[in-house]
């Protein structure tokens, strides 16, 4: 039986070269360009993390996506708001997009320091649905669809039993946003 060839997103890419060698701790930063931040959060999935944005505006600081909404990741943005954000407070929440992993703090971020959240109108409508448990993830529609596509039957069940998972990562929606819409125009800074 001959291997399995390597996936080619998996495969090492000869001749490429990260231009910081480490991502930042947890709870720290990176300065990748004037007036931006990289961040680190993590993931309770295979995908174990996401990368977040810091972005100088006035005397405070744009916060882009904002990390699910569970205990380890909102101890790492305490850990920020005691160190390094310690005198820049949020002015402003921007959420590319409704996964948890984007806007799972946003709510929580725009509240504590009373701020709007900017993000596409579809986006933030598809955050409600999903929370009120009407994006179907738990569906017998959705659960047959795995079946159908040779996912085996004690993940189904896996699935059924976690019910509205959305919601168990993204402990409240903002119920009041700024809608970004294409074309505009965003000032930061």
């Amino acid at each position: 039986m001959k291997p399995e060839p390597e996936h080619p997103l998996s495969a090492p890419a000869p001749g490429l070269t990260h231009p910081w060698p480490e991502p930042p701790e947890g709870g720290t930063s990176i300065k990748v360009a004037p007036g931006v931040r990289w961040i680190r959060m993590p993931l309770p999935f295979q995908l174990n993390h996401i990368n977040l944005w810091l972005l100088d505006d006035g005397d405070g600081i744009t916060v882009v996506d904002t990390g699910i909404g569970l205990s380890p990741t909102r101890v790492l943005w305490e850990g920020l708001f005691a160190g390094e954000l310690a005198n820049r407070p949020i002015v402003r929440v921007l959420v590319t997009h409704f996964h948890p992993d984007h806007i799972g703090n946003a709510d929580w971020l725009a509240q504590r320091f009373g701020v709007e959240l900017w993000c596409p109108q579809a986006e933030w409508l598809m955050s409600h649905l999903a929370w009120q448990g009407m994006g179907g993830n738990d569906s017998e529609k959705r659960l047959n669809y795995y079946r159908r596509h040779g996912v085996p039957e004690a993940q189904v069940d896996a699935f059924r039993g976690r019910g509205n998972h959305y919601r168990q990562l993204v402990p409240s929606v903002a119920q009041d946003f700024r809608a970004v819409r294409e074309g505009d125009v965003v000032t930061i800074g």
